[in-house]
């Protein structure tokens, strides 16, 4: 009796799971019908027939059940013309990607060689003069730039640390007015602040690199400021180097903060009243992602 009852559960899995995977195959596209899916959302995106484009790739991956397609329009004078589509195994839309701008292209490799590649330079010291001739240098692209970034946070989790770098561009970048104090005065005033945090001290403070230096007025504060920014050397790229540096930097420095991954800041942040001199506001140490470029309203 518990022998046929078994058997008789058994069986009722076995055709669930026959009619779960019937059910599956049934559900799913053919190649003509993840076309034709691919044909209509690119009419109801684009305003595009099928007689525009032209099917550069059409893939089916077996084990997720997605259909990519890439088409190119026939006619693109100020495009890329590539329409990147994937459409889920029951036809709904996993991601759909219009045609590039030619101006956006042109911005965004103007970027990769000024910022993304040129890694020295993304990431090295600059100061007062450089960040002033780098706005100016880049003023007239603003606009496009911002939308470029707007756009591009959308999309992707976070922009590499050269590009995010590039938002800082959008403050009130300049050399310093004449009723600025020195910057070098400016530059005391943020060690000592620094050196007044219960997390610092001379020792562990130069553990870490002056990053930036610049001068700007702030929307946020309502005044000009100098802003400077310390933060933990930078990890090499090969494995080897990196390990190296576990070892000697990082793993001493996490110590020199009370142990454990991550117990060493990542940066310190400091902005100076550029006409009195005085703190303009408390350091800023930060433990996880560096947030003093996010956003242009919080300069």
């Amino acid at each position: 009796m518990q022998t046929h009852r078994f058997k008789r559960l058994a069986l009722c899995l076995l055709a669930a799971c026959m009619i779960l995977s019937l059910s599956t195959m049934l559900a799913a596209l053919d190649s003509t019908q993840a076309l034709m899916a691919a044909y209509a959302l690119t009419r109801e995106k684009l305003q595009l027939e099928p007689t525009d484009v032209t099917i550069d790739t059409q893939h089916h991956d077996q084990a997720t059940g997605l259909w990519t397609f890439i088409f190119r329009q026939k006619v693109h004078p100020d495009t890329n013309g590539q329409i990147f589509i994937q459409l889920n195994a029951d036809g709904s839309v996993h991601e759909f990607r219009a045609p590039r701008s030619n101006q956006e292209i042109e911005l965004e490799e103007q970027m990769r060689i000024q910022w993304a590649g040129r890694p020295s330079y993304a990431y090295s010291f600059r100061g007062v003069a450089e960040w002033a001739q780098l706005k100016a240098d880049w003023m007239e692209k603003l606009p496009l730039l911002e939308q470029y970034v707007v756009k591009a946070n959308e999309s992707r989790p976070q922009l590499p640390y050269g590009w995010r770098l590039v938002e800082v561009l959008y403050t009130d970048i300049r050399l310093p007015d004449a009723d600025a104090i020195p910057i070098e005065e400016a530059r005391r005033t943020a060690v000592e602040a620094v050196l007044t945090l219960p997390e610092f001290d001379q020792e562990k403070l130069d553990q870490y690199e002056p990053r930036m230096e610049i001068y700007y007025h702030s929307k946020e504060l309502n005044k000009p400021v100098y802003q400077f920014a310390y933060a933990q050397q930078l990890s090499p790229n090969t494995d080897a180097e990196f390990d190296r540096w576990l070892r000697t930097y990082m793993d001493p420095l996490d110590a020199m903060f009370g142990g454990g991954e991550f117990a060493a800041p990542m940066y310190v942040n400091v902005r100076i009243d550029a006409r009195t001199g005085d703190l303009a506001e408390a350091p800023n140490v930060q433990y996880v992602a560096p947030a003093w470029w996010k956003t242009p309203s919080s300069w």
